[in-house]
């Protein structure tokens, strides 16, 4: 029938050869074009922040930006103006064609007779070898028939084309899809840990056949030169004194993270390893079910319940050598021969 009889999505049945090779025949109402169809979510996208320690000890924010694609607002995702399109003539409307092609393929069996038939006996008659054919092999055939979905080649899915002389779509040039410029800004809660992932839902990108994804970021928080964080919250810091302040003593001043001076005084032996702790004065804990994203009540918050311990980790520098007088000094007060 003419082309202006069939409707959309419930086409009359018909084959089309393609490239020699298989026969595609479309079946009446089974299938929809995929814009009129329900839309699957899209992977998420991920970008990468870079922060400092510090960054991520006290949460700040700034701006993000990223490009994405989604549907054109002129055209619907359509590629023209519906007044610019018609069914299309190779699926008829629907977006689709059925492939289809059989498979066959044969199977012997033995038979329940037993086969006594010996190379060198040559002399037995024409009825014998009659009797016994019936039992060497019995070939069965078996026919399969497989049907596929394919999209159509032609309209590649979209179940119109174009009416020949219109114009596509002044805003996507028949594309259906558009980019655009997203501007966001980005709130890093306060004790992030690194690898944090932030959340913007249903910003990532989309087109006909896919829903808007969800966008990402994902936070990596940069080594610091003096700090470094040990399990999840602690803060280590390691200070260097020399053999001297280990035996007789030390102290050292360490600035913190918030900008407070810490004085570490030790009057005791200092052995090599020997660590420090001070509670409550490591990273803030990450307040649970903060997601950060594009509001800022985590970063806004500069009083954490929790926070995890300080460690200052000593280092005893050795010296390379000693002078002769030295030595001498050091066996007369620890005890021994001289060398």
């Amino acid at each position: 029938p003419p082309l202006q009889n069939h409707t959309p999505g419930a086409a009359y049945a018909f084959e089309a050869a393609v490239g020699g090779q298989a026969r595609f025949t479309l079946s009446q109402g089974t299938l929809v074009p995929f814009w009129k169809r329900g839309k699957k979510m899209a992977e998420s996208a991920v970008n990468d922040m870079e922060v400092t320690l510090r960054q991520a000890y006290h949460g700040f924010s700034q701006k993000a930006h990223w490009i994405r694609t989604k549907v054109c607002p002129v055209c619907a995702g359509r590629g023209a103006l519906p007044s610019d399109l018609r069914p299309c003539s190779q699926c008829l409307g629907t977006g689709a064609l059925h492939a289809s092609h059989t498979l066959s393929c044969s199977r012997g069996d033995r038979g329940h007779g037993h086969d006594d038939h010996d190379d060198h006996d040559d002399h037995r008659d024409l009825d014998h070898d009659h009797h016994h054919s019936h039992n060497l092999r019995r070939k069965h055939r078996h026919t399969f028939r497989q049907v596929l979905d394919v999209q159509c080649p032609k309209c590649h899915g979209r179940g119109e084309e174009l009416i020949a002389g219109r114009p596509h779509c002044s805003r996507c040039n028949g594309t259906g899809i558009v980019d655009e410029f997203v501007n966001r800004k980005v709130v890093v809660p306060r004790g992030v840990p690194d690898g944090h992932i932030i959340f913007f839902e249903k910003e990532g990108n989309e087109n006909l056949e896919i829903a808007p994804g969800d966008m990402l970021v994902r936070v990596s928080v940069k080594e610091d030169d003096v700090f470094e964080r040990v399990d999840d919250n602690d803060l280590l810091v390691r200070v260097n004194i020399t053999l001297r302040e280990a035996l007789l003593g030390f102290q050292r001043n360490v600035t913190h993270l918030n900008g407070t001076t810490i004085t570490v005084v030790h009057d005791d032996i200092t052995t090599p390893g020997q660590e420090f702790s001070w509670k409550h004065w490591g990273m803030p804990v990450i307040r649970k079910g903060c997601k950060g994203g594009d509001v800022d009540d985590c970063a806004a918050d500069q009083t954490p319940h929790e926070y995890g311990n300080l460690i200052v980790r000593v280092h005893v520098s050795l010296p390379s050598s000693l002078m002769a007088h030295q030595t001498a000094a050091f066996s007369s007060v620890l005890g021994g021969d001289d060398p």
